[in-house]
């Protein structure tokens, strides 16, 4: 299992990335099943990220390896290729979608030549561009990317190099607690606290980081692990 993405809607129903593309349960992982009708041959066709539209939990999404990205819009029943204007081959190692712009998704995109970027898509999916603002790709590959609650009600974007941390852009950077956030990277996976809007979790190659005070702070919660 490379990826997990719950429906925010109906929260027993989980959709797992795995080397056989998507798998579904909708009784909150006590049982699954395949989910690839329409994509052809699965096997080995790896899912690094899944995302569900916030707006519509019909629409889902999954990244693949070296396969770009297909969409759903009955809830996994069936998927279709939306690739246009990414990258020949690309490999997609996060997808999130906006909570305030309604089909607006994002996709950290790695490509076969090497030219990796972050790229945003309006319409759920169907087209993509390289637009985001500030965008640095000499610190290196996204590796997980989310939108993150602020004080003002409002979700902005994190994202997790592999050689540098961005948080809720624009920044300056957190400050770390316990730990220096050289070691923790790459940031693989962000996770946004249902229960408070300013704070959430990082997960690292140090382990596990709660992010508070819309992400300005960082602190390692490691004990016992």
């Amino acid at each position: 299992m490379t990826s997990l993405a719950i429906d925010p809607v109906t929260p027993t129903t989980i959709y797992a990335g795995t080397l056989q593309f998507v798998f579904k349960s909708v009784d909150g992982g006590s049982t699954w099943t395949p989910s690839g009708t329409g994509v052809g041959p699965t096997f080995g066709l790896l899912v690094p990220a899944i995302a569900v539209d916030p707006s519509n939990s019909q629409i889902v999404v999954a990244g693949t390896l070296n396969g770009g990205i297909y969409r759903s819009t009955n809830a996994g029943a069936s998927w279709t290729a939306v690739s246009a204007g990414l990258p020949p081959g690309a490999t997609i190692y996060g997808l999130s979608f906006s909570s305030t712009v309604p089909r607006s998704l994002w996709a950290a995109v790695h490509s076969r030549d090497g030219l990796d970027s972050f790229m945003n898509s309006p319409d759920g999916g169907a087209t993509w561009s390289a637009t985001y603002p500030g965008f640095d790709t000499s610190k290196g590959w996204v590796f997980a990317l989310n939108f993150l609650h602020n004080g003002a009600g409002v979700k902005s974007l994190t994202l997790g190099y592999d050689a540098a941390f961005l948080p809720p852009y624009p920044p300056p950077y957190p400050t770390t607690v316990g730990v220096s956030i050289g070691d923790c990277l790459p940031l693989t996976s962000f996770l946004t606290d249902p229960n408070s809007a300013s704070d959430g979790y990082a997960a690292g190659a140090c382990g596990v980081l709660r992010a508070t005070n819309d992400g300005a702070v960082l602190t390692a919660m490691n004990t016992g692990y």
